[in-house]
């Protein structure tokens, strides 16, 4: 979008069905190729029991650093076409292929029904602050006026997060 700068965000990544990290990767490389986004890093991959759903299937989970000029409405809007591309269905909460959430956005806070930037639950899942402290432990989150690793601290304890895989190459995803 003409004048409007680039931002840093971050999106959190999640899937608990089939081929769990390939659908991540899938949806890295699909993230890669939307006008006005660019994929920096991803975190570690990380296996998590399931929160906020009943299922028996443990999640993968990751962190993907951004740079994007689109709008926020603009770039969830996208989120969400990745999830249906790859087979989310969002109508329950259920097991997932993809799970996409915008965590934080640069310089930017909105509390609507449709979207919170922050991400309004940030502070209490491990398995977004694990791999997120992976790439920046020192961001510093105004909502809360703390850092993503001390938002961590006071939780870490409490959910099971173990290391699944190495971040992915990203040269190997971006052909």
């Amino acid at each position: 979008m003409k004048g409007y700068r680039d931002r840093r965000c971050f999106i959190g990544l999640g899937s608990n069905l089939g081929p769990r990290s390939l659908y991540i990767k899938l949806a890295l490389q699909l993230l890669n190729e939307i006008e006005g986004v660019r994929l920096i890093r991803c975190s570690n991959f990380y296996e998590t029991e399931p929160i906020g759903i009943n299922s028996n299937f443990s999640f993968i989970n990751a962190v993907a650093e951004l740079n994007v000029s689109l709008l926020p409405d603009v770039l969830l809007k996208r989120l969400l076409e990745i999830e249906e591309i790859l087979g989310r269905d969002r109508t329950k909460r259920q097991d997932r292929t993809i799970d996409l959430d915008l965590l934080w956005y640069e310089d930017i806070q909105i509390e609507r029904e449709d979207i919170c930037i922050p991400h309004p639950r940030i502070f209490e899942r491990a398995f977004v602050l694990v791999p997120w402290s992976d790439l920046a432990p020192d961001l510093h989150l105004a909502t809360w006026d703390k850092t993503v690793s001390q938002l961590l601290e006071a939780i870490k304890d409490k959910q099971r997060v173990e290391l699944f895989s190495p971040a992915p190459d990203l040269k190997e995803l971006i052909l």
